[in-house]
């Protein structure tokens, strides 16, 4: 028996095909002629039917996540766009399947870590510039009482 989605061979009972997944609706004899994406095949052997972009049976491994690789781009150049944009990229994967899920995560992990460092940074900055402003003017004061 064949799978009536994809074409690839079932196991007798078999509710789902090891193929391409969905459900089984079994055909006793493969097709012989099926048009795809870059036309007609024949000669006995079940072919792949086309995919559109937006189906929702397109082949996970060409589908590309551009949220989840701008967010990691701008990571290292813009920690708070590259933050927004891996979040998205992050949402887009759980609708795409996983799609981009390591980059938009990548990008999540470097800008969470850029932000707190320089959050950091600026505190310590704010401190020594204090400390700093407060010994300039104790020393304005010194010199003003010398004359």
């Amino acid at each position: 028996m064949y799978c009536g989605h994809c074409g690839g061979q079932l196991q007798s009972g078999a509710q789902f095909c090891p193929k391409c997944g969905s459900r089984s609706q079994a055909q006793t004899a493969p097709t012989t002629t099926t048009t795809t994406q870059f036309g007609q095949f024949g000669g006995g052997q079940p072919q792949p039917q086309s995919f559109s972009s937006h189906s929702s049976h397109a082949p996970l491994e060409n589908q590309q996540n551009g949220m989840a690789l701008a967010g990691l781009i701008l990571a290292f150049l813009s920690p708070f766009l590259g933050l927004i944009f891996s979040i998205i990229g992050l949402s887009k994967a759980k609708q795409m399947g996983g799609a981009g899920r390591g980059m938009a995560m990548a990008g999540l992990i470097i800008s969470i870590f850029y932000i707190v460092v320089a959050v950091i940074f600026y505190i310590w900055y704010f401190q020594w510039f204090m400390d700093w402003l407060e010994s300039f003017l104790d020393g304005l004061e010194t010199y003003r009482k010398t004359l």
